[in-house]
């Protein structure tokens, strides 16, 4: 499972993504977490108090 970057910038902000560690088994269901953070007090492009944006990211699963 890998993603396609880990780091971007949005509207201004940078954020990072991290995926959980990785499991092993034997086919049952597993989970795993996508975790995503933002430094505080950083500037935006932002020049309202409401702004919306996306940026998409791969993630690839190999089995």
């Amino acid at each position: 499972m890998a993603l396609d970057a880990t780091s971007g910038t949005l509207l201004g902000l940078s954020y990072s993504l991290a995926l959980s560690a990785s499991g092993s088994g034997t086919g049952a269901t597993q989970s795993y977490n996508i975790n995503g953070s933002m430094a505080a007090n950083q500037a935006s492009t932002c020049g309202t108090g409401v702004c919306t944006g996306s940026q998409t990211r791969t993630l690839t699963l190999t089995w």
